[in-house]
């Protein structure tokens, strides 16, 4: 998820003198800040996954009383588990979005490259080209897959996170050094301004992008990650501080939940293994198949060639009235064939006649 769940027993719930659940076990600090409210209503919420292991508890975590929780795990064909989620109050105008973590290849010039088109999915990588820079991701990516009311909001403020991306940077180039590839992060924040249910408010959508390039082949490999955003009434994001730390801090997955899900990822790993040893050894057998059938057919070319040239020498050695005659050791002569007999002496002189007895 990118999250970071906080410490058990950070948040307790416990009954009160009448048994009803729900009322916190410890009074809020005296020193509050002016953002946090004197008493807060809290609940615990349960998210399940729907479509791909239906019914099974996804995570689960607490939230203000009169909040509500839409969303979960996306399945889509190729892709991983993806997550989506939103936390918004009883009129939904003020809460917190999280959008799905995504990786993408960019196509370059390399072995297989060029055969695939934009938006298709291949060892659970999306095919996409690099984009220009973090804005333009928050755009394509997030707005018009999954936020498609913030398309005609305004854009009033856009805000580079350096720190972070630079941060990121270093870590991304421990994995992937030069000179082989290059690198590179964007981070940042942009907010938008719209009217929501007769109020106005600003949403700030924040992402990291992370892109690796290929130098040898081309093209490459970038990802979206720690996507999300947070709403506001007339842009008072301080309000929604204390119910962010309790949101976040409480949230826990379900580890048989990810257990299963690591275990389907192995499976397809495997069974992706099994399957490109089976392309493999089917390209090699064709290879190997191909092979021998351009050996044979050299072969019957070459035998042809062969006797082409056996029947021409023959018909030369008729036209000189000479004929093949073989010595002990292996040697062959041509020589007359107006005589029956040949004799060979130790000092290399070849004598013909027609005397069997000479």
């Amino acid at each position: 998820l990118g999250l970071t769940p906080g410490a058990r027993g950070q948040t307790t719930i416990a009954p009160d003198a009448t048994g009803a659940a729900g009322k916190a076990s410890a009074a809020p600090p005296v020193n509050a800040p002016s953002t946090q409210p004197a008493v807060m209503r809290l609940k615990r919420y349960v998210v399940k996954d729907t479509d791909g292991f239906q019914g099974m508890v996804f995570l689960s975590g607490i939230m203000p009383i009169d909040w509500t929780v839409k969303g979960g795990v996306l399945w889509k064909a190729g892709v991983r588990g993806l997550v989506r989620m939103r936390w918004g109050d009883a009129k939904d105008v003020n809460g917190f979005d999280i959008y799905p973590s995504q990786h993408f290849r960019a196509e370059g010039n390399g072995p297989g490259s060029g055969r695939f088109q934009p938006g298709q999915v291949v060892g659970a990588f999306e095919i996409q080209p690099f984009p220009s820079d973090q804005w333009d991701v928050i755009n394509r990516f997030i707005v018009q897959r999954y936020r498609s009311d913030l398309a005609n909001a305004t854009v009033v403020k856009q805000e580079k996170a350096q720190a972070v991306a630079k941060q990121v940077y270093e870590q991304l180039i421990q994995t992937y050094p030069a000179p082989r590839y290059a690198g590179e992060v964007w981070a940042g924040t942009e907010t938008f301004q719209y009217d929501l249910n007769g109020q106005t408010v600003q949403e700030m959508v924040s992402l990291i992008v992370k892109a690796v390039a290929d130098r040898r082949f081309g093209g490459g490999y970038w990802a979206i990650d720690q996507a999300s955003s947070r709403r506001a009434a007339n842009g008072d994001f301080d309000r929604l501080k204390p119910i962010s730390a309790v949101v976040f801090r409480s949230i826990q997955q379900n580890p048989a939940w990810q257990q299963r899900f690591d275990q389907m990822v192995q499976q397809n790993q495997q069974q992706q293994a099994i399957a490109q040893q089976r392309t493999f050894n089917n390209i090699e057998n064709r290879i190997s198949a191909q092979t021998q059938a351009n050996d044979a057919q050299h072969a019957a070319y070459w035998g042809h060639v062969a006797d082409l040239n056996r029947q021409s020498e023959n018909e030369a050695d008729v036209q000189r009235e000479v004929s093949p005659w073989q010595t002990g050791d292996g040697s062959t002569y041509k020589l007359p064939t107006a005589y029956g007999y040949a004799w060979s002496g130790a000092d290399g002189t070849i004598i013909k006649n027609n005397d069997p007895q000479y």
